[in-house]
């Protein structure tokens, strides 16, 4: 532990330099493309200009970017503690937006890909990872409700529709030195409806129905359990205006009916929370370098009273567009 501190340091120098020098290696066309994107940068407040001229970024982008983290577990599963471990974390988050401004209307597409989870230490190793979450959101200030009534009443419509959606999310444990299916969450989706409206996206208050389909492997078959819509997600995140600082919190609930096998019919009701924040510390060659943690709490499907939850806190990397 006494040369930690000089092999983060070398390592995040090593991986400035990494990424100045891509930026660096460019040909005659590619600097002519780079002057014209300093040029645009120059009226852009995200960036800013020192006495000598350097452009820096001040304001970074919270869902565009390759993020890889390190940090430390803590997590507690099926009634054991398994004190304090080791955690890495690598995903790409990419997002985009489709604008009818002479309709009112504002799509918000955010994706995040290979989201990828590796932790041991505690307990035996562990390996989380999801193919594809997204979250949708449709802003429109022209959308109303009408009233029937002998007169029908016609008013704003007070929410803007968001679908949130995950594919192919799957657990793998070590037991014993082998690795076993945990659970496969092949598609969770929630059509939340959004009270805060915000067409930038960085600030939601939503509440809606939800659905899941999830296999649980055991003795064969394995369980299928599946929640036609008949769960309920609420959540609550903000994001500031330079990306500094973001916070997310969920809460979901289902009640899942079991398909085929002995317990065919049988409804399982579960529930699951997350919190998570982030704070940008500083950045190295305009690589924003944050400090994320998280909270999770579940109540697993088809386990009566058993909970899990697992917390961990790090140091996150971030890979972002550069000039």
């Amino acid at each position: 532990m006494r040369y930690a501190k000089y092999i983060l340091c070398c390592a995040l120098g090593g991986w400035g330099l990494l990424a100045s020098g891509v930026c660096a290696a460019q040909q005659p066309g590619e600097r002519n493309e780079r002057d014209e994107r300093l040029a645009r940068a120059l009226n852009d407040p995200a960036w800013q200009t020192d006495e000598r001229g350097r452009v820096f970024r001040v304001t970074f982008p919270p869902h565009d970017r390759l993020v890889v983290d390190y940090g430390a577990v803590a997590d507690a599963a099926h009634g054991v503690d398994n004190g304090v471990g080791h955690r890495v974390h690598a995903a790409w988050k990419t997002t985009m937006g489709l604008d009818f401004a002479e309709e009112n209307i504002w799509w918000r597409f955010r994706h995040t890909f290979a989201d990828v989870e590796y932790a041991w230490g505690a307990g035996d190793g562990r390996l989380d990872a999801t193919v594809v979450r997204a979250d949708y959101l449709r802003h429109d200030t022209s959308s109303f409700i009408v009233i029937p009534a002998e007169r029908d009443l016609k008013v704003p419509a007070p929410f803007d529709i968001a679908v949130d959606w995950e594919l192919g999310s799957f657990e793998l444990r070590e037991e014993g030195g082998q690795w076993t299916v945990g659970r496969v969450d092949v598609a969770e989706v929630a059509i939340p409806l959004d009270f805060i409206r915000d067409p930038d996206y960085r600030h939601r208050l939503a509440i809606g129905p939800a659905a899941a389909y999830r296999v649980f492997p055991g003795e064969e078959p394995w369980q299928h359990d599946l929640a036609p819509l008949t769960g309920a997600e609420v959540l609550y995140a903000w994001e500031s205006d330079d990306g500094l600082y973001q916070v997310d919190l969920r809460a979901r609930c289902t009640n899942a009916v079991t398909l085929g096998g002995d317990t065919a019919g049988r409804w399982n009701f579960g529930c699951d929370g997350r919190a998570r924040g982030e704070l940008i510390a500083f950045s190295i060659n305009d690589q924003p370098i944050s400090i994320p943690a998280e909270v999770e709490v579940a109540h697993s499907l088809g386990a009566d009273d058993e909970l899990s939850w697992n917390a961990w806190l790090g140091l996150r990397l971030s890979f972002v567009e550069t000039l």
